[in-house]
């Protein structure tokens, strides 16, 4: 992962319900247990044309399992989203997503932020312990802190 991403995890709200009781706008991740997509019925055929509205299709992606989206790296749009399939079903198993903070101009951020809300999913960053609902404000870096961060952040040779 570059070091201009910022990497989503989505959770279907109804897994939080069920272990929960209720949820509130940020949960706690350590309380949940298990397969947090298990019982979401999402299926490809009604995620995949949302997707392909906001960010291309990735060419090498012809898997049945996992599929992957990627915006244009060569005007600072590296945006990828990868969904993970029940094998057979086209059920939606995982969704995930890796946003480019230098792009200010596709508003990928806050479309997948929209999409996810309107999907009833919450977000979580990998390594996060907290689980919050998918806002545009939640996700979205302003320019002036994407800007910083890439001066105080230079990449690493490896």
């Amino acid at each position: 992962m570059a070091i201009w991403q910022i990497w989503f995890c989505a959770i279907p709200i109804a897994s939080i319900k069920r272990q929960l009781g209720e949820v509130s706008d940020q949960v706690d991740a350590n309380e949940l247990e298990g397969p947090l997509w298990d019982g979401f019925e999402l299926h490809k055929d009604g995620l995949f044309p949302l997707l392909d509205r906001i960010v291309p299709r990735a060419p090498w992606s012809n898997s049945e399992t996992f599929v992957e989206w990627k915006g244009d790296t060569s005007k600072a749009q590296d945006n990828d989203v990868s969904v993970t399939l029940a094998e057979g079903s086209g059920l939606v198993r995982g969704l995930s997503f890796r946003g480019d903070i230098r792009d200010q101009t596709t508003g990928f951020l806050g479309n997948m932020a929209d999409l996810c809300d309107w999907l009833d999913l919450m977000l979580r960053r990998p390594g996060g312990e907290v689980i919050f609902r998918a806002t545009r404000e939640a996700v979205c870096v302003p320019p002036e802190v994407s800007e910083k961060w890439m001066k105080d952040c230079p990449p690493i040779d490896f």
